[in-house]
């Protein structure tokens, strides 16, 4: 079947946003600059309004309005992160069409990112992200939300669509783009103190100071902590101080330094360290598959009668958020991450050389988390039996190289981005998690009706991952241009299972390397001055995945028991095509883009727990299908609204997978803010709301999702104010204001479903004072 064929074949649904789509660019394709009759009424006067301000990003490589930048993409600078209440990623889940955010089950700092529908929810260091997250161009392997609690943002790119060209380490679903504030010739201090419910405090130091003609430093210091709004209530965890679940509390240092070395040498340096230490919200068993007949619990000698899911029966609920556990075993998560970047520019006139040196560090310390609640288990000698306990040492480090140029040349018909990539990654992980469940009445030679929630891994992963990319456009009449990218990448990986497993007697080793050509094509047109249309095909590709805790429990001999973990699931490939428009109306004061996807993928690498085992395999190919729609707008003096949709349907090939985890069909944002002018400052006034639709939690159970869900935050803000010296604002903040109740991550279990539920309302106070 062609690509015509196939979009002529798409699911039903999709011609909704379609028309949609279609309908919205009518007017837009038949207004003119300056047509005063564009909103169809002679008396309307927007003159005394300002225009929306150009952003400038940087998600080709080079500074470019984003409105003649044909990707679809969204741009949140450091004013409107303030506005809507952003402190990290989580607080940005859904503002961006087809855009998700979520923290992983078993740790609040690890985050999750959807894009498009692409997502992967494992928490193991071996396994890649679908989205890519960048700090200053240095791409972050292990994600964590606490990178950013530290920074001084200019502001983040959330980029829609494969990146197989420009982007660092390839990605299917898309890329974060992280930009932050560099160093300032002038002195200045801004201090943050905050403060709200659940014992949530945060205080946030950056001095920026010349150290001397052309050095220019800023130092930023961070501290939070949160009680949590859970409670566990086992005797074990009021013992040991353990009872606060979501507690968190995190210490950040950031360094950076500017050098204009010449006046064409620019020179940065940052360097950032994080430590943090978290209780982890438990998980809330949310629907139970497998029947509640006597079970047998099986930990490495004797079996242990017991009738666990006859347990898990009397605690399932849904729809209600539990904030009191009673958890045998929940400690904490330790974890420390640190990293250095020097960025080096050399201008040369017609072109710019500019090399990114980069290395970073993460350890990571679970001291074991439970997710079974009420009930306590042990074998006949007493040794004591956890329902999935992750109890998790781990380690990585990274170093990554990059040296690319940007320039013209042909009369600047002709822009390009040339470049070398270089990332080598080594993680290892020491996982015990030894527990098999087995339905057969206290017969468990037989292991009829398995569940086996061992997802133990001991184990090492060295990954190599090299590039040589290049990126043309040319422009050979006026108002088209054409855009022509290629990348060759080559990745290799090693995995080592260690002798400490008690399966093995000595190290296995198991090593692969996959190659791949990747290229993008654009083409766009002016239509006039403030409106650009674009068609874009892009390819993306993400690296083969080894899943160390696939583990064979129940196989004869050590070798064919860890056989499944050195078995790589192939290669992700992902073919996208995109049609879209980017549009400033009634003169600036109304930002308008849109865009139509249809993504082909191969072989689709998914996590979940497949015969009790947690794995990463390949699900087959799929199709996607979607639209996004952005709306910023100046609506009178003062009020500024913006929207967003994103719709997302996918259909597998695979008759048992019925949805996509993390891909809600159906999503969107809208926020109004006014701004006025009060007698000792400022006033702001900012309502957001935002929707999911339902998302599904198993690849094989239709009927297993977290429900759809409407979030409302609110922002009173007081700016401008003159505390004597410096300006001093002060924000007022409610997040979930109406006390939803929902699911934020949602994991199927085999046997059972668990969900992390949304944190309920909270409300508290920033201040913010500035030198």
């Amino acid at each position: 079947m062609n690509n015509i064929s196939k979009l002529v074949s798409m699911p039903r649904p999709y011609y909704l946003p379609l028309f949609l789509l279609i309908l919205c660019m009518t007017p837009i394709l038949h207004a003119e600059d300056g047509d005063e009759d564009f909103d169809g009424s002679e008396d309307f006067s927007l003159e005394h309004i300002f225009s929306l301000e150009e952003i400038i990003v940087t998600a080709q490589k080079k500074p470019e309005s984003m409105q003649k930048t044909p990707i679809s993409m969204t741009v949140f600078d450091a004013g409107l992160l303030k506005s809507i209440g952003a402190n990290n990623f989580v607080d940005l889940d859904g503002h961006a069409p087809n855009t998700l955010f979520f923290r992983a089950y078993g740790s609040i700092h690890n985050l999750g990112a959807a894009v498009r529908g692409l997502a992967v929810s494992e928490r193991s260091f071996a396994v890649d992200s679908k989205t890519g997250i960048y700090v200053d161009g240095v791409y972050i392997a292990r994600n964590s939300s606490s990178v950013i609690d530290v920074l001084d943002l200019e502001r983040i790119e959330l980029l829609r669509g494969p990146q197989g060209t420009l982007w660092g380490k390839n990605t299917t679903g898309g890329a974060i783009n992280i930009v932050t504030a560099k160093p300032k010739s002038e002195f200045s201090i801004k201090q943050q103190l905050s403060s709200g419910t659940d014992g949530y405090y945060k205080s946030v130091t950056s001095v920026n100071t010349p150290l001397m003609p052309n050095l220019n430093s800023m130092f930023t210091y961070a501290k939070k902590n949160t009680d949590g709004w859970a409670t566990n209530v086992n005797s074990e965890a009021i013992d040991n101080n353990l009872t606060e679940l979501g507690r968190d509390t995190a210490h950040s240092f950031r360094f950076a330094l500017n050098w204009m070395a010449t006046e064409n040498i620019d020179v940065n340096y940052m360097f950032d360290r994080t430590s943090a230490v978290s209780l982890p919200l438990a998980l809330q068993i949310t629907s139970l598959s497998a029947d509640t007949s006597p079970t047998v619990l099986i930990i490495g000698g004797p079996p242990s009668p017991g009738n666990v899911f006859a347990d898990m029966a009397e605690i399932v609920e849904d729809s209600i958020r539990f904030e009191s556990f009673d958890l045998s075993r929940h400690g904490t998560v330790d974890r420390k991450l640190s990293g250095h970047n020097l960025t080096t520019t050399w201008d040369l006139g017609w072109l710019d050389l500019k090399s990114i040196t980069a290395y970073r560090e993460l350890n990571s310390h679970i001291n074991g988390t439970s997710n079974f609640s009420g009930k306590e288990y042990a074998t006949p000698d007493g040794t004591p039996l956890y329902i999935l306990l992750a109890a998790n040492e781990s380690a990585q480090h990274q170093f990554s190289q990059e040296l690319f140029v940007v320039g013209s040349a042909l009369d600047e018909t002709l822009s390009f981005v040339a470049g070398l990539f270089y990332f080598d990654e080594t993680v290892a992980e020491d996982d015990p998690s030894p527990v098999i469940i087995t339905q057969v009445e206290l017969v468990p030679e037989l292991f009829a009706n398995v569940y086996v929630t061992d997802f133990a891994s001991y184990y090492s992963l060295d990954s190599v991952s090299s590039a040589l990319y290049s990126h043309f456009t040319y422009k050979p009449i006026d108002k088209w241009a054409f855009t022509l990218g290629v990348r060759v990448t080559r990745d290799e990986k090693t995995l080592t299972l260690l002798a400490d497993n008690p399966l093995l007697d000595e190290d296995v080793s198991a090593s692969k390397s996959w190659n791949k050509i990747t290229k993008t094509f654009n083409v766009s047109y002016e239509w006039s001055e403030d409106v650009l249309l674009y068609a874009k095909r892009a390819e993306g590709y993400a690296a083969g995945l080894y899943s160390p805790g696939a583990i064979d429990r129940l196989a004869d001999t050590g070798l064919e028991t860890v056989a499944p973990a050195l078995i790589p699931a192939d290669p992700e490939d992902l073919t996208s095509y995109e049609i879209g428009f980017k549009s400033m109306l009634m003169d600036s004061r109304m930002l308008f883009n849109a865009s139509l996807f249809y993504s082909d993928n191969d072989n689709m690498q998914l996590s979940g727990v497949v015969g009790g085992v947690r794995k990463t395999f390949n699900s087959g190919s799929s199709l996607s299908t979607g639209a996004e729609i952005e709306i910023r707008a100046l609506l009178a003096e003062g009020v500024t609204f913006n929207a967003g949709y994103g719709y997302t349907d996918v259909t597998y090939n695979v008759e048992e997978f019925d949805y996509f985890q993390l891909a809600p069909q159906n999503s969107a944002s809208a926020g109004i803010q006014y701004v006025g002018d009060v007698t000792f400052g400022s006033f702001s006034f900012r309502l957001d709301a935002v929707f999911r639709d339902k998302v599904g939690v198993s690849f094989s159970k239709s009927e297993q999702s977290a429900p759809s869900r409407t979030i409302f935050n609110l922002n009173l803000i007081l700016s401008d104010m003159d505390p004597g010296e410096g300006s001093l604002s002060a924000t007022l903040w409610v997040r979930n204001l109406t006390d939803k109740v929902y699911q934020n991550h949602a994991h199927d279990f085999t046997a059972y479903t668990g969900a992390v539920f949304g944190d309920p309302r909270a409300m508290g106070i920033d201040l913010i004072w500035e030198y």
